[in-house]
């Protein structure tokens, strides 16, 4: 799945534990610290309600695929890679993880 000209990366309110990447009408959520992706179709669920991801494997694998393909081309500095002991520490501390 290549990106389109919508796509957009997002890290929500805790950049090193979960993204989020919209690709036309569909949005990925991927949990980094879990490795949970919810996909949602947003031309009809826009309120996010109905995970898709065990329905449409391939347009999950997909998504997937176009979030890591993202993350090998972006500057340096923003994306991380996977959080190191002392941060999934510190996020656990602050109630994001548990």
């Amino acid at each position: 799945m290549r990106a389109s000209r919508r796509s957009a990366f997002g890290q929500k309110r805790c950049p090193a534990a979960s993204a989020s990447w919209p690709s036309g009408r569909y949005k990925l959520h991927y949990n980094r610290l879990t490795r949970a992706s919810q996909v949602f179709d947003l031309s009809i669920d826009p309120g996010e309600r109905t995970d898709l991801v065990a329905a449409r494997p391939e347009l999950t694998r997909g998504l997937l695929q176009t979030l890591e393909a993202f993350k090998a081309s972006a500057v340096e500095g923003t994306w991380r890679g996977e959080p190191s002991p002392e941060e999934i520490e510190k996020l656990r501390s602050l109630g994001y993880v548990k």
